[in-house]
């Protein structure tokens, strides 16, 4: 959990609590516009979503059918996934943001199915 203090409350992963002045109010828009700066990246903008775990996952589900078997059409894209997958069985671990691993892990188990 990240916690972040100001002056008469805190923010709890990025929820203010007990906001209680005009100054507890500005602190926490402080803190949100830092967290939106920080997680800004110069070529994908404010997105954190790894666009390599969620694209290749979707892609690696494309069949072709070779002489009436099924098989992957881009194989390499399977071994992608098992070679980035996380020692806790997920993808897609930035430190931002939570929702972009969950989509990540989303995307991927999905391919696996």
């Amino acid at each position: 959990m990240h916690i972040l203090t100001y002056p008469s409350g805190k923010i709890e992963n990025g929820t203010p609590k007990d906001l209680k002045t005009g100054n507890d109010f500005v602190s926490a828009a402080k803190s949100l516009l830092d967290r939106a700066f920080k997680s800004h990246h110069s070529y994908y903008g404010l997105c954190s979503t790894s666009c390599q775990v969620y694209d290749t996952a979707w892609v690696a589900m494309i069949p072709k059918t070779r002489d009436n078997v099924k098989q992957w059409l881009f194989p390499e894209c399977f071994h992608y996934l098992l070679k980035t997958q996380a020692a806790d069985g997920s993808w897609g671990s930035l430190p931002t943001t939570q929702t972009a691993g969950i989509l990540d892990t989303a995307s991927a188990m999905a391919e696996f199915r």
